[in-house]
């Protein structure tokens, strides 16, 4: 804004100049900078001070005046010839880092020129001549040309920044030397001011100003010396019914307060935010906060955030009084939060000095414990007079410890929620409480009564009682149970069966077998018998049903069980493999998925087909029911996809590859559905009409040959199911009889027969599936596994291209081939040396991910691919010593060849912090780990028969529960 155009109440003016330069029409400073000493005196209400007050601010104006008349010369040089101004424009470019990029127009040849010689700051090429352009290694007369034109052009384009730029540094220069009360008058300076004066605020009420002065700057709504700062003895003498005696006391103190803190404020206005802040100031700050607060603790960042002031809080200020403060006792710092020390009601009785020692040791020994009868015979009076004494001097004493200390609360005081909100046998648990049995007397002083709810509901009212409160109240609530194995467990068989099956059925075992080593168990841990405990006939039946159902074992034919957590891991990888969704009106034996998938079945440690028939009911039961409606988990190992025409099934499969011997047949069928060799026979019943000496036999319909290569010539593609078939034949044909497409037919077209598919131009159906995976460089899996999750063959190929690196996921469901790599001129030696370093990185035993390793230093060549973290951690997957698992969203590995579960990750990282709670637990995952699936509440289910503890109130995980009674312990004799 042009300086003539500025409000004469921007000028920084007392209200009183302000108002009589308004009265005689001078409205802007353009106004004013018209008047001189002799024609200021001839404004009517202007006083000796307001007109020197006005020569000084035309002085100001008139300055900047001259320092825009230079400007304006130096913006009209001639940019050829600037050769005087050159340090100017060197200390504008040097002071705001340009870079030769701001060359507008310049060609490639001659930024490149000037780059790889290192001339990339403007600063040292802006002045450059063409000759000294020419010393530049490899510099042509062309570029050097370009390069003096565009720096001409920036110059002209900035020279109105630069010349601004030298006036704002002239002008802070000028402010260097400014005095204190310059500075006062200075308006650029007025808004830090008040940010000091605001932070060093002082109430009117404790300026030291007479009665009259302070209910006048009151009446007027003045409260802090923040509202009158800038006030001059004009201003103030305009401030309704305040006398001259008032205006010039308060001026003075005004004055004092400018003249005490004149230094600070220069040091603030040059940028030491610290000057601001008195050590003193923040303490009393920091001190009311915590007076104020109760038994209430605040972390370092919890207490910034309560002081509220306009600057910034200096950090190493906060815990240097912090440290003063705990040192002196005032505070004490337990588990990183800080709390206020309250006195002990028993230790100020001693030191009250209004009540005599006589009454002294009534109150100890009421204290003690002994009763009003008791103390009354001592002291010769009556129990009623005992009674008065002790309220009347516990009354003194608080009163005494009030005026000495400025605080209401006592230590004693951090148990009167408790108290007077719930109903517990205050002798008993005052053990557990960690509380002198005195404290209890000492609320009967004071008249607080005892509360009636539950002690249980207190562990849920987290809102009154800290934690370390409401850890104490548990450890009391159940101290009558039994403790196994580091758990405290309830006196109930449903607890304690998950501990016995962990312990004793690792292999399988029979029911019967279990209940003995069940009371056995009992026996050896010294648990008396209890027919509500122990196994015993009457209850053998039930518990063998309710064990059946249990999520901790897996249940098998013959009444067998082993233990097996079906909580404790991720089954995305089984379901997504096996595609259960994808059955259509067939039944099936659970047997044929663990032959197919021999490796998956091994990662997921599945050992039959009755146990995979039974883990998939468990899980399918919790989480399957939507997905999942047309499955019923019929006898065991067999499952039905919806309506099943198991009849129709076999004659299909007969019908496809008669003629066949009846071995050869049950061995087809096994394939298909995985039904057992003995019990196929029996499906085949219906079928006897076809077997004759030893073979089944069917007349195939054949097919002519005009159709079929008519067929043949539609059949482009390498695969076809065989549905697919009969719907292509049907639109050729629809006169046709779907019965011709039948193996003996396609056989003679030259198609490669599978009883689901057929396949032409490949030699086997593995063929097939290695060049289709293999085909494309980049390509999204999600299409083939929908079409082909269904063919054991398929996965295996997958799998096996997959762990030779053939194919490489370098995103979630997109893979792309070797070969691009090979071109990048990445070789399988250099990834087993990715794995190798990999390996040598990380100690034994170690979870990790990408993220973490990156996280704790480790460096690889490969990473300056630029994929993301899936692509590096599918390579390590081709070594065999580690081992891996999809998890929370991405692939958590480990150093070592086991099967992995979600429970193992998720303790290898409690037992290394030792104790962590929930929402750090989830910052962690995601943060270190980069996991970005957490669900807490699932870390908390599928982690419950893991061997760590979590407390359900604290929402925290402990390595053990020798951890969490350790903390107990701790924060009992610290907490207040």
């Amino acid at each position: 804004m042009d300086k003539n155009n500025i409000p004469i109440e921007e000028a920084c003016l007392s209200v009183r100049s302000t108002n009589a330069l308004h009265r005689a029409g001078v409205h802007t400073v353009g106004d004013m900078l018209k008047y001189d000493e002799e024609t200021l005196g001839q404004i009517r209400n202007l006083g000796a001070k307001s007109i020197s007050e006005i020569l000084e601010r035309i002085e100001y104006y008139n300055q900047l005046s001259n320092f825009d008349s230079s400007a304006a010369v130096m913006k009209s040089t001639d940019l050829d010839n600037i050769s005087e101004n050159k340090e100017l424009v060197k200390d504008y470019l040097s002071s705001h880092n340009v870079s030769i990029d701001v060359l507008e127009l310049l060609p490639v040849r001659a930024y490149n020129h000037l780059l790889l010689n290192g001339y990339d700051r403007l600063e040292n090429v802006i002045f450059l001549s063409a000759d000294e352009l020419m010393l530049i290694h490899g510099m042509d007369s062309v570029s050097a040309e370009e390069i003096i034109k565009s720096c001409k052009r920036y110059m002209r384009t900035m020279w109105e920044d630069i010349c601004e730029y030298e006036k704002q540094k002239s002008e802070a220069e000028r402010r260097k030397n400014l005095s204190i009360s310059e500075l006062m008058a200075d308006g650029y300076y007025r808004k830090d001011i008040l940010t000091y004066v605001q932070t060093n605020d002082i109430a009117v009420s404790d300026l030291g100003l007479s009665t009259r002065s302070v209910n006048r700057l009151l009446a007027n709504g003045f409260k802090y010396l923040s509202d009158i700062i800038f006030f001059s003895e004009n201003d103030l003498g305009n401030i309704l019914h305040l006398g001259l005696y008032s205006t010039n006391e308060i001026f003075d103190r005004i004055s004092r307060y400018i003249f005490e803190h004149g230094n600070r404020i220069k040091l603030f206005l040059k940028g030491d935010i610290s000057a601001v802040l008195s050590e003193s100031l923040l303490r009393d700050i920091i001190t009311k906060i915590f007076d104020n607060i109760g038994f209430d603790g605040l972390s370092l960042n919890e207490l910034i955030l309560r002081i509220k002031l306009p600057v910034e809080i200096p950090m190493e200020m906060v815990k240097k009084i912090l440290g003063q403060l705990i040192s002196e006792g005032m505070l004490e710092y337990v588990d990183y939060r800080c709390y206020r020390v309250y006195g002990k009601f028993i230790d100020y009785i001693s030191k009250c000095a209004t009540i005599d020692d006589r009454d002294k040791e009534i109150l100890r020994r009421r204290l003690d414990g002994q009763t009003l009868d008791e103390i009354g015979k001592i002291f010769d009076v009556t129990r009623e007079r005992v009674r008065q004494k002790t309220t009347k001097s516990a009354e003194k004493v608080r009163k005494y410890y009030i005026s000495e200390t400025g605080l209401s609360l006592f230590d004693e005081d951090y148990y009167r929620y408790l108290y007077e909100n719930y109903d517990f046998d205050c002798k008993e648990c005052a053990k557990w409480f960690g509380v002198a049995d005195y404290v209890w007397i000492f609320f009967d002083f004071f008249g607080i009564k005892r509360g009636k709810k539950p002690l249980e509901e207190a562990i849920k009212d987290s809102n009154n009682l800290d934690a370390g409160m409401r850890l104490r109240i548990k450890n009391y609530i159940n101290r009558n149970r039994i403790y196994i194995d580091g758990k405290w467990l309830e006196k109930q068989r449903g607890e304690l069966e998950p501990i016995v099956v962990k312990k004793f059925c690792k292999e399988e075992i029979a029911f019967s077998e279990f209940a003995q080593i069940f009371n056995s168990f009992l026996e050896n841990e010294g648990i008396p018998f209890d027919k509500k405990l122990y196994y015993t006939d009457e209850v053998i039946h039930t518990r063998k049903n309710k064990l059946a159902d249990c999520r901790f074992l897996l249940w098998k034919m013959g009444e067998k069980i082993r233990y097996y957590d079906i909580d404790g891991q991720d089954y995305s990888e089984l379901l997504d493999t096996l595609d259960l969704g994808s059955y259509k009106n067939v039944e099936l034996s659970t047997v044929k998925f663990v032959e197919s998938y021999p490796e998956l079945m091994a990662k997921y440690d599945i050992r039959d087909g009755y146990e995979l028939h039974n883990l998939l009911k468990k899980v399918l039961e919790q989480d399957g029911a939507v997905t999942y409606p047309d499955i019923v988990f019929s006898k065991m190992p067999n499952i039905r996809f919806g309506t099943p025409d198991r009849d129709g099934n076999m004659y299909s499969i007969m019908a496809e590859n008669a003629p066949i011997s009846m071995n050869d047949l049950c061995e087809l069928i096994h394939n298909e559905y995985g039904y057992d060799m003995k019990m196929i026979p029996n499906y085949l019943l219906h079928l006897m009409d076809y077997f004759h000496d030893g073979m089944f036999r069917i007349d195939h319909k054949e097919m002519s040959d005009e159709r079929k290569a008519a067929l043949k010539a539609s059949l482009t593609d390498d695969f076809y199911f065989f549905d697919e078939l009969r719907e292509i034949y049907r639109g050729l044909f629809p006169d046709a009889d779907i019965e011709e497409i039948n193996s003996y037919n396609l056989k003679k077209m030259g198609f490669l027969v599978n009883s689901k598919y057929v396949i032409q131009h490949f030699g086997s159906a593995e063929e097939y599936f290695t060049d289709l995976l293999k085909r494309e460089d980049k390509f999204d899996i999600d299409p083939l596994r929908k079409r082909f999750s269904l063919l054991p063959i398929y996965y295996q190929v997958y799998l096996g291209l997959r762990r030779n690196l053939e194919i490489i996921e370098f995103e979630p469901d997109w893979f792309i081939n070797f070969r691009m790599l090979r071109r990048a001129g990445i070789t399988k030696e250099i990834i087993a040396d990715f794995c190798r370093q990999v390996f040598d990185f990380l100690e034994d035993r170690t979870f990790f991910s990408i993220q973490s390793l990156k996280n704790d230093g480790f460096e690889s060549e490969l990473f300056e691919l630029g994929f993301e973290d899936c692509f590096y951690a599918n390579l390590l997957i081709s070594d065999e010593r580690f081992s891996w698992q999809k998890m929370f969203g991405t692939m958590i590995l480990y150093k070592g060849n086991i099967d992995i579960m979600l429970k193992d990750f998720i303790s290898y990282i409690i037992k290394r912090e030792q104790k962590i709670d929930i929402y750090e637990l989830d910052t962690l995952l995601r943060e270190r780990y980069g996991c970005t699936n957490v669900d807490r509440y699932d870390i908390v289910f599928r982690t419950r028969d893991a061997d760590i503890f979590f407390d359900s109130e604290l929402q925290k995980f402990y390595a053990d529960q020798e951890e969490y009674y350790r903390e107990i312990d701790e924060s009992g004799g610290a907490v207040h």
